[in-house]
C-alpha cells in the first residue's frame, strides 16, 4: 500500500510539472491606403491579425513614424493618422496576445502633397538647324526637390526619366514645334508644361511681340476685343501655364468693403493660359450661415454654399469678373464675415483646374 501511494504521489507530481500544450505565437497583419494626401485622414487596420484559439490579443502598440518605437498603445486594431510630411513613410503594429507573446506588420505608404511646379527657360532666338539648350532647372516643388525631368520634343511620347534639368536638340525647320516638360519631385509628385516654340530661319530674327518684346518676355494671350488682358508676370506666378491642372485661378484683393460689395456684387480677377469655362461657387462657414440665417447646399464639409456663377473666358488672360450675390444674401451680410469662392475652370478638351480664393468682409 505505501509503495501504491508513493507512485501515485509521483505521478500527481510530474502531472504538475508537466508543459501545457504548446501555444501559437499571434501573427500581426497590417492593411491600409497606399497613397494618402498631405493633411487628409487615413485609416490603418490590424483586425486580420490572428492570435492561439485558445488566447486573443490584448495590445495593439503604433510605431506611427517608422523609427522603431512603439509609442501608441491600444486595445483596438485600428488608428486613424492625418499626415504632414509629403513622401515614402513607414506605419508599424505590435501585437501582444495574453501570454505576452508579440508579432510585428508594417507598411509602407505614400504621403502626397502639392505637385511640382515645372517652368521652362527657351532662349531666343531659336533657329532652325542649329542645337538650342531647353532648361528647366528653375521647376520647383512645395513638397521635396525635383528629382527627375522628361522630354517629349517630337509628338511621339516622353523619353526616359533623367536627373538632368537641360536637354538639348535641333529644330529641323522654320515652323512651331511643341515641346512638354514633365518633372517629378522626391514625393512622386509629377506635373506637366507644355511650351510651343517658334523656330525662324537661319538669318532670321524672332517674331517681334506687342511692345519690343521678345517671345521669352512677352504677356500670354489677351484679346482686347473681348475685354480680357494678357497676362502679366504677377498673374503668371498663379498659374503652372502649360499644365493640364494648374492652368487657371481667381485671384483679387483679399479684404473688401461690405457696402460695396452689398451695392456692386464681388468682384473677382479670372485668370486663364487658354480659353475656360469658370463655374464658381460661394461659401460661408457653417457658424457664420447659422448666425446670419442662410441655407444652402453643404458641397464642402464645415461651409454652406450661398451664390454660384458661370462665366465663359473666351481668351487666354485675365479679366475682371463680377460676382452678383443673391439679394436674400447681400442684405443678410454682416462685417466682418469671409465670403470663400471655390470652383472649377474647364477647357476645351476637358481638363480641369480648381480654383479658390477668400475675401473678407469689413466695414
Amino acid at each position: 500500500m505505501l509503495r501504491r501511494a508513493l507512485i501515485g504521489a509521483a505521478l500527481a507530481v510530474l502531472a504538475a510539472a508537466s508543459p501545457a500544450a504548446a501555444r501559437v505565437a499571434p501573427n500581426a497583419s497590417l492593411a491600409g491606403p497606399a497613397t494618402v494626401k498631405v493633411g487628409q485622414k487615413a485609416t490603418f487596420d490590424a483586425t486580420s491579425s490572428t492570435a492561439d484559439p485558445a488566447g486573443s490579443i490584448v495590445q495593439y502598440a503604433w510605431d506611427l513614424d517608422g523609427n522603431g518605437s512603439f509609442e501608441e498603445v491600444r486595445t483596438t486594431p485600428k488608428i486613424t493618422i492625418v499626415p504632414q510630411t509629403p513622401g515614402q513613410q513607414t506605419l508599424a503594429v505590435r501585437v501582444k496576445d495574453d501570454v505576452g507573446e508579440t508579432s510585428v506588420a508594417s507598411v509602407r505608404y505614400l504621403v502626397q502633397g502639392a505637385p511640382p511646379v515645372p517652368r521652362l527657360t527657351v532662349p531666343a532666338p531659336v533657329v532652325a538647324g542649329e542645337p538650342v539648350t531647353l532648361d528647366a532647372s528653375t521647376s520647383s516643388s512645395p513638397s521635396g526637390t525635383v528629382v527627375a525631368y522628361a522630354w517629349n520634343l517630337d509628338g511621339n511620347g516622353f523619353g526616359a526619366d533623367s536627373a538632368e534639368p537641360t536637354t538639348s536638340t535641333t529644330f529641323p525647320a522654320p515652323g512651331t514645334y511643341a515641346v512638354v516638360l514633365r518633372v517629378r519631385d522626391s514625393a512622386e509628385g509629377q506635373a506637366t508644361l507644355r511650351r510651343d516654340i517658334t523656330v525662324v530661319a537661319p538669318g532670321e530674327d524672332s517674331p517681334a511681340a506687342p511692345g519690343g518684346e521678345s517671345p521669352a518676355a512677352a504677356p500670354l494671350g489677351g484679346a482686347a476685343q473681348l475685354g480680357i488682358a494678357p497676362l502679366d508676370t504677377a498673374a503668371q506666378q498663379w498659374l503652372a501655364v502649360g499644365s493640364l491642372t494648374k492652368f487657371a485661378a481667381i485671384n483679387g484683393a483679399a479684404r473688401r468693403r461690405l457696402g460695396a460689395v452689398r451695392s456692386h456684387g464681388l468682384w473677382v480677377n479670372l485668370l486663364s493660359d487658354r480659353p475656360a469655362r469658370f463655374d464658381l461657387r460661394v461659401h460661408v462657414t457653417k457658424a457664420v450661415a447659422r448666425r446670419l440665417r442662410l441655407r444652402g447646399a453643404k458641397v464642402i464639409p464645415g461651409y454652406v454654399q450661398v451664390a454660384t456663377a458661370r462665366h465663359q473666358l473666351g481668351a487666354a488672360g485675365q479679366r475682371p469678373y463680377r460676382l452678383v450675390l443673391p439679394r436674400k444674401v447681400r442684405r443678410a451680410l454682416r462685417a466682418p464675415v469671409t465670403l470663400l469662392v471655390r470652383g472649377t475652370a474647364t477647357d476645351a478638351a476637358g481638363n480641369r483646374a480648381t480654383v479658390s480664393r477668400a475675401f473678407t468682409l469689413r466695414r
